[in-house]
């Protein structure tokens, strides 16, 4: 009995030792399939109330989450931000991402780079500020649009 007892532990103990080994793995594999593209030719920014816009493209072949942000303001990142309302990005297919930097951007400095994580680390999309510039946003944004707010 006392056999039985320490082998069905051991075997429990090891079952969930390997099923979460595999979930990891799953998930490294999953992430191995993530693709994104940044639209450097859609990105803007509207000077006036800081909504920054930009189309990201998904190019893998697994379905992708925008969870967080990062920007730089003057070249010096700021703390990385957790999307308000997640992005879900269908394989082979784009959507519009709205953020407001007002809350970085309303004191001065310059926005110069904006970066889109997934889960995955290795799954991310940057943008550069053009040298032209950022393209001016010009419409009006409504508060459900907002993906985040930095």
């Amino acid at each position: 009995m006392g056999i039985a007892a320490i082998l069905t532990t051991w075997i429990t103990s090891f079952t969930t030792t390997q099923k979460e080994k595999t979930q990891v793995f799953e998930e490294k594999i999953e992430c191995a399939y993530m693709n994104l593209r940044a639209d450097s030719d859609y990105a803007r920014l509207n000077t006036t109330n800081y909504i920054f816009q930009d189309y990201i493209v998904n190019t893998g072949s697994v379905d992708v989450e925008i969870t967080k942000f990062v920007v730089w303001v003057d070249d010096v990142p700021i703390i990385p931000v957790v999307m308000t309302n997640i992005t879900h990005i269908a394989k082979g297919t784009g959507e519009t991402i709205n953020i407001n930097l007002s809350n970085v951007l309303k004191d001065g400095g310059e926005l110069t780079q904006v970066k889109f994580e997934t889960r995955c680390d290795a799954a991310y999309t940057t943008l550069w500020k053009p040298v032209s510039g950022w393209s001016r946003l010009t419409h009006t944004i409504s508060a459900s649009d907002i993906s985040g707010t930095a």
